[in-house]
């Protein structure tokens, strides 16, 4: 089972990554850096994904309610554009550059903002 689903699958619990881990048969480290991916993803980054070429400001409405409601977020929009841009607090990154840079050792706010 990948650490993901079995993280999934104790949502809502107290999860041991220990558990998770040898449940996987996988490093407790390598666990730790899921999940820290998955928070990043699900708690702090409000994330939407478009299938346009560009961002037009409609596409923004969503994420910037979020982010009035929640501050600390970093709101993230994916589409199959080229460009990657900032607009106001709202992170605009081409869907491939975004899947070729996701990964559980590097956090997503150093590589948005690096």
């Amino acid at each position: 089972m990948r650490p993901t689903t079995e993280v999934a699958f104790s949502h809502g619990a107290v999860s041991d990554l220990a558990n998770v881990a040898r449940e996987c048969q996988i490093e407790r480290q390598t666990v730790a850096a899921y999940v820290d991916v998955l928070e990043d993803l699900l708690l702090a980054f409000p994330i939407e994904v478009k299938n346009a070429g560009r961002v037009r400001p409609e596409d923004l409405r969503s994420l910037e309610a979020f982010a009035a409601e929640y501050p600390e977020c970093v709101p993230l929009l994916v589409y199959r554009g080229r460009e990657r841009l900032r607009v106001g607090r709202i992170w605009c990154v081409p869907a491939g550059s975004f899947l070729r840079e996701i990964h559980p050792a590097r956090s997503l706010t150093s590589w948005l903002e690096g």
